[in-house]
């Protein structure tokens, strides 16, 4: 689960509440890391008195920005009266994680806007109809998605573009980067996919190998650096991704709160609980930072990709990341 970020929100200050509102979803992404029975996702679907009461929990732990996701929050009834809640409450900074599908509504994207959303993070799998209509599992949903940045950028929001490696689209990330142009993208963060959930269940129709993906990545790297777009990267091992290890969102320190369960930390929680590291690591410089591949990858594709890096942190990163790592609290 991807969390908000600090770099590329551009205010390191900002304690960020993540409220999954619920796990029902307007998609049928293969991809998906919730991947949960439907019962199971009524079960889990939280009331409006129950999200009120986790935005207030929240401002008594100091979250100062809300994170909405899901499942698909657009489709929670009542959505709008969140959003309104939280800005009364006093969250400076409100982002809402969504396929797009339902923003290709102008007056639904106004009607956020105006309740007080400052980002939209429209997640993007393809950069055309057949690519992302068949990822996403909706027939017409990049049209919807192109209506959606539209009317985004026209309400002069924040637009966020994730989007999830996969073995449908890793071939195409440079032309996944053209596209993030065209659409004015402000922020991206190409995610190397988790498998959990769904994704783990289609494991070998949707996870490929790190050393496939990185030749598209570091290509469509080129073509964003000539832009003026914010990007990290996230899922990917530091010795994966060579020259580009301060991009990583594993040198970020994020107490990000996770509504509804004891997670304060949900970074230390992702390491422990989702990732995985071998003896090997403990030789390379830079175990203290990286927090490995996913758990469920190493258990499918083994660790030999990986390998150990002797440079010294101070060779690797610029000092301002390794102070804020390692001195700023």
């Amino acid at each position: 689960m991807l969390k908000a970020v600090v770099d590329r929100k551009g205010d390191e200050s900002l304690k960020t509440l993540t409220i999954n509102v619920h796990y029902q979803c307007n998609a049928k992404c293969i991809f998906c890391v919730v991947g949960i029975p439907d019962k199971v996702k009524e079960e889990k679907c939280l009331s409006l008195d129950a999200i009120y009461q986790e935005l207030q929990k929240g401002i008594e732990k100091g979250c100062d920005s809300l994170c909405l996701s899901g499942g698909e929050p657009t489709i929670y009834d009542g959505i709008i009266n969140v959003v309104s809640k939280a800005k009364q409450l006093g969250y400076k900074r409100i982002e809402i994680k969504t396929n797009g599908i339902k923003l290709s509504d102008k007056e639904l994207v106004k009607d956020f806007s105006e309740a007080g959303v400052d980002i939209f993070c429209i997640s993007v799998q393809g950069h055309n109809t057949k690519i992302h209509d068949n990822v996403v599992g909706v027939p017409g949903a990049f049209s919807h998605l192109l209506k959606a940045v539209e009317h985004v950028k026209n309400e002069n929001k924040i637009l966020y573009t994730p989007t999830c490696i996969q073995i449908a689209n890793y071939k195409y990330l440079p032309d996944i980067a053209e596209f993030y142009k065209t659409i004015n993208s402000d922020i991206i963060c190409p995610t190397f996919i988790e498998p959990s959930g769904s994704a783990n269940i289609n494991f070998a129709d949707v996870v490929p190998m790190y050393s496939q993906v990185i030749p598209y990545l570091y290509k469509a790297i080129e073509i964003i650096n000539e832009t003026n777009i914010k990007w990290n990267l996230h899922g990917f091992p530091l010795c994966m991704i060579k020259d580009y290890e301060s991009k990583s969102l594993d040198v970020v320190d994020k107490t990000d709160v996770l509504a509804g369960t004891d997670i304060d930390n949900y970074s230390d929680y992702e390491k422990v609980t989702y990732r995985k590291k071998e003896l090997k690591c403990n030789k390379c410089s830079l175990n203290i930072i990286c927090n490995g591949p996913w758990k469920s990858y190493v258990d499918k594709y083994g660790f030999n990709e990986f390998q150990i890096n002797v440079n010294s942190l101070t060779e690797i990163f610029p000092p301002q990341i390794l102070i804020r790592k390692f001195f700023v609290h």
